[in-house]
């Protein structure tokens, strides 16, 4: 039972690792490609945050 319990808790931590791999590559990409108005890029820069958050 604990050795099940444990491959579960790894897969998890590993799915979540994963998804905030990609969501900081997302972030890093839109900080690299956003246009130049700051107001604009930091807006599209925290609301995938607060999605990830929210979830």
């Amino acid at each position: 039972l604990s050795q099940i319990s444990l491959n579960i808790f790894s897969l998890s931590l590993s799915s979540f690792l994963l998804v905030l791999l990609v969501q900081f590559l997302f972030i890093l990409s839109l900080i690299l490609h956003a246009p130049h108005n700051p107001n604009r890029q930091t807006r599209t820069i925290i609301r995938p945050i607060n999605i990830f958050a929210s979830t």
